[in-house]
């Protein structure tokens, strides 16, 4: 039928018809499930929590330990300090007295999740620019200086 002309008495339509019953064979329909690529999954969970922390859902407790997180996969653990400083100033509008205070301060945040680096000293001031800094005299004798924040 393919690559044969019409013969007599035979219409167009039906040698259309003959060609399409010929070569169109109807194939069994199977069932396909699609699913998206992993990047679409990434993107939604990111969507998720980016909405969750500006929905206000969460304590404030919650924000810090997941702003504490992100800032430690960043900068490391030098962060510590001047982190856990900042958070005890914004929750009780003072600097803390010494470093024990802040410890107890971090482990009540945290549920005793994060413990701070070992110092036998950590004295906290706020300079006449408005940056905070902590001297810190590690157990072994040896003294470290941190300022931190923008000079006002």
């Amino acid at each position: 039928m393919v690559g044969q002309g019409l013969t007599e008495g035979q219409s167009s339509r039906s040698l259309i018809r003959n060609v399409m019953n010929s070569t169109v064979k109807m194939r069994p329909t199977t069932c396909c499930i699609m699913t998206r690529p992993p990047t679409f999954r990434v993107l939604f969970l990111l969507v998720c929590s980016v909405s969750l922390l500006f929905s206000g859902c969460m304590s404030k407790r919650a924000s810090n330990n997941l702003g504490y997180a992100v800032a430690e996969k960043i900068f490391g653990r030098m962060m510590d300090i001047p982190y856990w400083t900042d958070a005890f100033r914004r929750d009780k509008r003072r600097l803390p007295s010494d470093y024990s205070e802040l410890c107890q301060f971090v482990s009540r945040q945290t549920d005793c999740r994060v413990q701070l680096e070992s110092y036998s000293r950590v004295e906290f001031a706020v300079l006449p620019s408005g940056q905070r800094q902590a001297k810190c005299y590690s157990l072994a004798g040896s003294e470290s200086v941190m300022t931190w924040g923008k000079p006002e």
